[in-house]
């Protein structure tokens, strides 16, 4: 088993602008840990739902849960974003999920300073993976989409039924197939929310 989250923290970098995490522990009754837990919707490993983007697009507890448990292809990218150049390159028949290792993935991310050069999904290469009919893309870092981007390509994909997943650890994952779980909380009226996602290697699944 491989756990592709990243750890909430005080020092887990998060987007400029929105809420780092914080954890508020409170002891009850002398005998009893109470804690509060405050960060944002798209803090650490998460999802985001159709709502983040699109006004009229569904929100986190009307999801179908479908996308987030199966089969799923982790894929190294070796250019400086993911392209569709680059992904005409592989084979995509059969495979509904896909992870993508970039350069991001190089270094422990979720500890360093925000990055705005880190790597992300041409609006090209979104458009490929709707052709094949992904059901879910996944990333190693806070956005699916280079921050020189317009949104275009969270709203293609969310416009499009495709799941997104963000802020994945999968610096240590070889390439190949795996079987997903990165079931989302279900929050009402949620625009997106942190999961914890791993990987089983399918042999483990016989049981």
């Amino acid at each position: 088993m491989y756990d592709i989250s990243v750890a909430l923290s005080s020092e887990l970098v998060h987007w400029p602008g929105e809420a780092g995490f914080a954890l508020d522990s409170r002891k009850k009754k002398a005998e009893v840990v109470v804690s509060e837990l405050h960060c944002g919707a798209h803090t650490g490993t998460h999802i985001d739902a159709p709502y983040h983007f699109l006004a009229a697009g569904q929100r986190v507890h009307e999801l179908s849960l479908v996308p987030f448990l199966g089969r799923v292809r982790v894929l190294p990218i070796e250019g400086l974003h993911v392209t569709r150049s680059e992904l005409s390159g592989h084979s995509f028949a059969g495979v509904q999920r896909v992870l993508f290792v970039t350069r991001n993935s190089r270094q422990k991310w979720w500890n360093c300073e925000f990055d705005p050069e880190f790597a992300g999904l041409e609006l090209d290469a979104a458009e490929f993976l709707t052709e094949k009919g992904c059901l879910l893309v996944g990333i190693d870092y806070l956005s699916i989409e280079p921050r020189h981007s317009d949104g275009s390509v969270h709203r293609l994909l969310l416009g499009s039924g495709v799941a997104i997943l963000e802020g994945l650890n999968l610096r240590d994952v070889p390439q190949g197939d795996y079987f997903l779980s990165a079931l989302p909380l279900k929050v009402q009226d949620g625009d997106g929310t942190p999961v914890r996602a791993v990987l089983l290697e399918e042999h483990e699944l016989q049981w």
